[in-house]
């Protein structure tokens, strides 16, 4: 038998009491926060289940906000593409105009004006911002995307450093008319060991290469005796280069300096829209404007594949005759002509595969189900031995035709670049060629390119390979058709290709802001009054030389005239000590036997001259020359002063009853031209029968003006104030001519319909990625609302329940009260 004591009961009733008192306030918080689980304690699993929740919910927040900062970027950029597209249509309706010979030069000035505005509204759109930050500047989004004017004030991009350390800089005031890319390449450095400073005695060449505003490259050297802004020099059209201080510089490394009006960088903007999905959702100028450094050279830019990569910011530039290139069709390809689907390039080293493959089934069309290409190959296993497998059978291109390689563990895939070749044309073996991704071409690093053209004589695809390993490398592709390949700076991936078309920009202002540049400037000079037309400056011209030969006249018999002039006389030398040409008094005249002409090969111009000896005698010689320029020096007597004699132009007819002609020795180029300091000037023209004569003068004041033979003619040269010439400038008359509004409009048409194109195939992919991140938004809503589902479940309280059973609680709580005090209440029996 049990017997409850009071202590007991007493204990047994306080914990009970207790309890409920803890469950009606655990209920009363419930009620409170409206929540059933308050802490962990109260639902193990149903407390695990809301944090995981709730963390997924704030992810999706954070998501939300990423589309919706994606989204406002997208439409920005989609509605600024759209605007510019409609300007394109105006500027294109004005050209339609322009286009013919029927509206007057005022008339083509009011257009000038319109294309100035249509410059300034796409500066404006292109200078567009979303929450502050200017949306296609890339990931320097606090500076503005685009400028009015050409600038050049970031470092050049180093191309191959070789490695040195050293930066270049420009600095300066751009006088140019459209952007450009500066090659720059050092010729000469001072020593890495020890480390030596640029100075005087250790200075920095470079060799520089651009193409000018009249589509002409131009090549240089210049010299760097110091370094910052301050020791900067002339590399054309007002931009200096200056070098770092402390920084060193290894002979064959080379830089691109950039002067355009594209601003920021061609850095993508990532969001994550999922936890496995990131989208790009910036645009940039480059893309839809396009590319800025390239206008007027006679040669086009490859068109980029839409799958490329879209960090790669390479690009390819070929050149040849339209006809040829429309009848070779030109598709290049990075990464050679196999590829593979591993990505350990330490593996794929290791193995070292080497593949065959057999041209015979392969004759006529490109690799199908039904004409397999068959490939054997090898490669090494993990003791180093060979193995050769069998053969591989591949029925078409691509990575969705890959085919696994031995040893199958490592899930090595090899597949074919492009299916469209009817023959290979693989001599051998051949390799996989290892290019790393997202990096630049360079001797530690060869990038293989392939490159497939249809020959012209059997019409079938050919295919060939050929390994960059510096960026700026010019290659005749293929050999014999007169085509070249420049792979410009940049980064390049593997998979990434590029199509020639026909007809792309060839030779045109390939950037949006330089066609309509160039549109008004041609406009403008339609419209322009003056007494006198401009010569065109010379390729050889050096970067200090200021200033520009004038012609008055009329201009029908300037054209026919062709006038083309020369500073420092027909006879030239490499000779720049004038002490050494004034002692020996070298004279000149032209053979009496020599037929005239231009001296060539077959026609050799046979030159008789005099000199002083050490002695003061007068000493006779001869040379003959065979054609012009520095190329056709020839050395003159005494060997010992190696100097040498050369014509600046071969065009002239020389006749040899023509006056005696000498250097043009004493003239000082750092001074203006006066009576002390005369500046000869030889000039050509063509007579009324077609022959090119040549004369010599000698200007005495800038200021004055020369009348130039034929005299009849009224033909008048003055130069402009503040001009400095150099000896070898040259000038041109005849590039210049009048009415190029209308030669400018009618090739702006073509370039406007590829612009409208490349802007459409950009507005939309924009639209593309609105109409996914809408889908993604949609998907995420719905996941939203099942986890809310899911914590109204885990987390919010019945209340009719916990109401029934708080007052139930209550009920017990006075219930068990009550039974207490009666039982532990003082009777009458208590005291007895």
């Amino acid at each position: 038998m049990f017997r409850v004591s009071r202590s007991t009961f007493y204990r047994t009733s306080t914990e009970s009491i207790l309890r409920n008192q803890y469950e009606q306030m655990r209920i009363n918080e419930q009620m409170s926060a409206a929540k059933r689980v308050l802490k962990p304690s109260d639902d193990v699993v149903s407390s695990s289940l809301n944090q995981g929740s709730h963390r997924v919910l704030n992810e999706l927040d954070q998501y939300s906000v990423n589309i919706g900062n994606n989204k406002t970027w997208l439409q920005q950029g989609m509605s600024s593409m759209s605007q510019i597209s409609e300007l394109l249509s105006q500027i294109k309706e004005k050209a339609e105009q322009m286009a013919t010979g029927t509206y007057s030069s005022e008339q083509r000035q009011i257009i000038a004006g319109f294309a100035a505005s249509f410059f300034e509204q796409i500066i404006n759109i292109a200078n567009v911002k979303v929450d502050n930050k200017y949306i296609f500047a890339g990931t320097e989004n606090n500076v503005q995307a685009a400028s009015l004017d050409i600038w050049s004030e970031t470092p050049a991009v180093i191309v191959d450093a070789n490695g040195g350390s050293g930066r270049l800089y420009g600095q300066g005031t751009y006088t140019g008319l459209y952007s450009r890319d500066i090659e720059l390449t050092v010729a000469q450095a001072p020593p890495l060991t020890p480390p030596t400073a640029i100075s005087p005695a250790n200075p920095l060449v470079l060799d520089y290469s651009y193409y000018d505003d009249y589509g002409r490259k131009k090549e240089g050297q210049v010299t760097l005796t110091g370094t910052g802004p301050g020791r900067g020099v002339d590399v054309g059209d007002g931009l200096q280069i200056y070098a770092d201080p402390n920084t060193t510089f290894v002979e064959g490394g080379t830089f691109v300096l950039e002067a355009g009006r594209h601003r920021g960088n061609n850095e993508a903007l990532f969001g994550n829209i999922t936890w496995d999905n990131r989208q790009q959702y910036n645009y940039l100028l480059d893309q839809f404007l396009r590319v800025e450094g390239y206008s007027g050279q006679e040669a086009m830019l490859a068109l980029p594949s839409a799958r490329n990569y879209h960090l790669s910011t390479g690009a390819l530039q070929v050149g040849g005759a339209d006809s040829v290139l429309q009848q070779l069709g030109l598709e290049f390809t990075v990464g050679g002509p196999f590829q593979t689907t591993q990505g350990d390039q330490e593996l794929l080293t290791r193995r070292d595969y080497q593949f065959t493959v057999s041209a015979a089934p392969y004759p006529n069309e490109p690799p199908s189900p039904t004409n397999p290409v068959t490939v054997t190959y090898t490669y090494k296993d993990d003791s180093g031995t060979v193995i050769t497998p069998l053969p591989l059978t591949v029925t078409g291109a691509g990575p969705e035709h890959t085919v696994l390689l031995e040893p199958d563990d490592e899930g090595s895939g090899f597949y074919m670049v492009n299916a469209s070749f009817a023959s290979l044309a693989l001599a051998g073996t051949q390799g996989f060629s290892l290019y790393s991704n997202g990096s630049q071409p360079s001797l530690t690093n060869p990038m293989p390119l392939t490159y497939t053209y249809t020959d012209p004589l059997t019409g079938q695809r050919l295919s060939d390979t050929v390994t960059i390993t510096k960026p700026g490398e010019s290659l005749n592709l293929p050999a014999g058709y007169g085509v070249s390949l420049k792979v410009q700076a940049g980064v390049y991936n593997t998979g990434d290709s590029w199509q020639v078309e026909s007809g792309y920009n060839n030779g045109g202002y390939h950037n949006l802001l330089d066609l309509i540049q160039g549109w008004e400037d041609a406009l403008q000079k339609d419209n322009t009054v003056q007494d006198y037309f401009e010569a065109v400056p010379g390729l050889p011209n050096r970067v200090d030389s200021k200033g520009d030969f004038r012609v008055a006249g009329d201009w029908d018999n300037l054209k026919a005239k062709g006038y083309e002039f020369y500073v420092g006389g027909l006879a030239q030398t490499n000779q720049t000590d004038q002490a050494i040409l004034a002692a020996r008094d070298y004279q000149f005249s032209i053979d009496p036997a020599y037929p005239g002409g231009p001296p060539s090969p077959l026609n050799p111009l046979v030159i008789n001259y005099t000199y002083l000896d050490s002695s003061a005698t007068l000493q006779n010689a001869k040379i003959t020359v065979t054609g012009a320029g520095p190329d056709f020096a020839v050395m003159l007597e005494p060997p010992d002063d190696k100097t040498s004699f050369y014509l600046p132009n071969a065009e002239y007819f020389y006749d040899p009853a023509a006056a005696p002609f000498t250097f043009a020795s004493g003239y000082d180029s750092s001074l203006a031209p006066s009576p002390t300091n005369p500046m000869p000037v030889t000039y050509t023209y063509k007579d009324e029968a077609g022959i090119r004569r040549y004369q010599t003068t000698l200007v005495t004041d800038l200021n004055s003006q020369v009348t130039l033979e034929p005299l009849d003619q009224s033909s008048v040269l003055s130069f402009s104030s503040g001009s400095r010439f150099q000896y070898g400038d040259s000038f041109n008359l005849t590039l210049q001519q009048y009415q190029q509004g209308q030669t400018y409009s009618q090739k702006l048409l073509e370039e406007i319909t590829a612009l409208q194109s490349n802007l459409l195939k950009y507005t939309g992919d924009a639209g593309a990625k609105l109409n996914n991140l809408e889908v993604r938004l949609q998907f995420m809503g719905d996941d939203v609302m099942r986890i809310d589902d899911r914590l109204v479940q885990l987390e919010e309280v019945d209340l009719p329940e916990i109401t029934s059973r708080y007052a139930m609680l209550q009920l017990m709580y006075q219930a068990a009260l009550q039974t207490v005090n009666a039982m532990f209440s003082p009777s009458l029996a208590n005291y007895i």
